[in-house]
């Protein structure tokens, strides 16, 4: 019997060590810090972070307040974060990350760039996240809060010209040409039509006139050619060119089939006269 109960005795005492000691190993893993604050108006402070003891009042830092935090106990982490949460919104969604980087010639003392954080204005809870990938083991140091003044920076006044709404760019169309002295354009019109004042009488009066009047195709081609000599006129006295092509066209298509016909009825009409 007391071999049985040496042997609980010891088994009892080797739980109660190893718990010590698993305890002992997440109290060393538990962060602390030392934060150094150089604002840009004021003195400077030294504060003794720990995980449950962060500073109270809240601290006023801007882009030119200098920042180091020196961390405790915290070599069994080796990837850090110093997080920003606004205090009017609380959650993951809300915070943002501090640029910071790990200072040169010591380990573990993490530089705040706060002239890197643009954030606006407004108080923020503060805290460092440490990380190991490897034993994926996390904590989180809460730092406590401050009250974060954004300067806005100032944008020469050649750049704020170049971004900012430029006035509208108005046309400005030629004017319109003068339209020609319609006295002018009269006489010339009436100069054009007088020839055929004089040419259309005396081919009727002829003795022996052209065969091809009598034919439908030659009273359809002497009426494409008055049709065109009018187009030109109205050309010459109230359209422009682009109105007066596409009616030169359409009396370009039924003027040569019309020509056609009427040149093939005439030497038709002059054979038959040989014959005869």
């Amino acid at each position: 019997m007391p071999t049985r109960r040496n042997s609980s005795s010891t088994l009892s005492f080797l739980a109660v060590l190893v718990a010590a000691v698993l305890l002992a190993a997440t109290m060393a893993h538990a962060l602390s810090a030392d934060v150094k604050i150089q604002p840009a108006k004021g003195e400077p402070a030294t504060l003794a972070v720990a995980a449950d003891q962060p500073w109270k009042s809240a601290l006023a830092l801007d882009a030119q307040s200098i920042v180091s935090v020196t961390l405790r106990d915290a070599s069994a982490f080796t990837h850090f974060q110093v997080l920003a949460t606004p205090a009017s919104a609380r959650g993951a969604a809300a915070t943002v990350l501090i640029p910071a980087a790990l200072a040169r010639g010591g380990k573990n003392v993490l530089q705040l760039s706060l002239n890197a954080f643009d954030a606006k204005s407004g108080e923020y809870e503060l805290g460092v996240g440490a990380s190991n990938r490897q034993t994926h083991e996390t904590a989180y140091l809460p730092l406590g809060r401050a009250a974060w003044t954004f300067a806005p920076v100032s944008v020469p006044a050649a750049i704020q010209s170049f971004w900012t709404p430029q006035p509208p760019i108005e046309h400005v169309f030629r004017a319109e040409e003068p339209s020609p002295n319609m006295f002018l354009a009269g006489t010339f019109a009436l100069a054009m039509i007088a020839p055929w004042v004089v040419l259309v009488p005396m081919w009727l009066l002829t003795a022996n006139p052209m065969p091809v009047r009598w034919t439908t195709s030659g009273t359809a081609f002497l009426a494409c050619i008055a049709a065109f000599m009018a187009l030109a006129s109205l050309y010459w006295t109230h359209l422009n060119l682009v109105q007066t092509l596409p009616l030169a066209a359409v009396l370009t298509a039924v003027t040569v089939p019309t020509g056609v016909a009427a040149l093939r009825g005439l030497a038709a009409r002059s054979e038959e006269g040989k014959r005869k």
